[in-house]
């Protein structure tokens, strides 16, 4: 059901989906925004706040809510054959929740290419305004049988206009400092509630990994991550044996890899700060 009403130059459109409210704001650029519920039964950890895997996870839905708001939803991307496929993704995790807050999320597109483009994703509290966390999704779009990088259609790139906001402030560590320290090696074996409809782990899942592989190490709390920077190389597919290899670089940083096992092959990197 869609209710539009018109403000002098603005356009806005409310949807219902389910716990969702979406609205979409047409001015010179498109944004989307949503509010939604801490669900208290599992999505805070033992401190009462949000799990930072679970921002994540909305994140990622957020960016199908835009779609299927602009009327390219799954299936219809099934039909076409094509699909978003995240490449990357950097994660700002800000402030901590309370328990049964309101939480405000805003997405909004900063860059597409041809094949490639950034989802901006904001959360802030509804209540008080304050910043929870921020995430930037880097996406391309391929073809969904072979995976290959496809060029997007005249009729998605039109319904995408341009904000170049970043939500996450600049974070770009080198890799190549010193390593201090020895590497910590975290050991898993890939479990069916970890895949996604791609039949691959899905991306917040890695995120999970590689904070409690850090948190091993370190002794610290998962939920004192502070940022996240991923590249996707390679799926982690059901059944896999993985290790992550978590080392710290003298800038205070921590370099991560997901390797398999059986080949040593690096799927994911991350560089993680806390």
């Amino acid at each position: 059901m869609c209710k539009v009403e018109s403000h002098e130059s603005l356009w806005l459109y409310a949807l219902g989906f389910s716990r969702f409210t979406f609205r979409l704001h047409l001015l010179l650029i498109m944004r989307f925004s949503t509010e939604f519920a801490i669900r208290s039964s599992y999505e805070p950890g033992p401190d009462g706040s949000l799990q930072h895997a679970h921002i994540v996870r909305m994140a990622l839905e957020a960016g199908y809510l835009v779609t299927e708001a602009l009327g390219m939803g799954y299936r219809w991307f099934e039909e076409k054959g094509f699909i978003f496929v995240v490449y990357g993704i950097k994660t700002e995790f800000v402030a901590l929740t309370r328990s049964n807050e309101r939480i405000r999320v805003e997405t909004w597109l900063s860059q597409a290419k041809r094949v490639r483009g950034q989802r901006e994703i904001a959360f802030t509290s509804a209540e008080d305004g304050r910043v929870i966390a921020n995430v930037q999704l880097d996406w391309v779009f391929v073809d969904r049988k072979t995976l290959a990088p496809a060029r997007m259609p005249p009729e998605v790139v039109e319904k995408f206009p341009i904000d170049p906001t970043h939500a996450c402030q600049p974070y770009s560590p080198s890799p190549n400092g010193a390593l201090v320290g020895e590497a910590h090696i975290w050991q898993h074996r890939v479990e069916y509630r970890e895949i996604d409809i791609l039949e691959h782990v899905n991306t917040a899942v890695y995120l999970e990994w590689f904070a409690q592989a850090w948190s091993d190490a370190t002794g610290r709390l998962p939920n004192q991550v502070q940022r996240q920077h991923c590249v996707f190389n390679k799926s982690a597919l059901y059944g896999d044996t993985v290790y992550v290899r978590t080392q710290a670089i003298d800038n205070g940083t921590w370099r991560q890899e997901v390797r398999q096992v059986a080949t040593d092959e690096v799927l994911v990197t991350n560089m993680l700060r806390g």
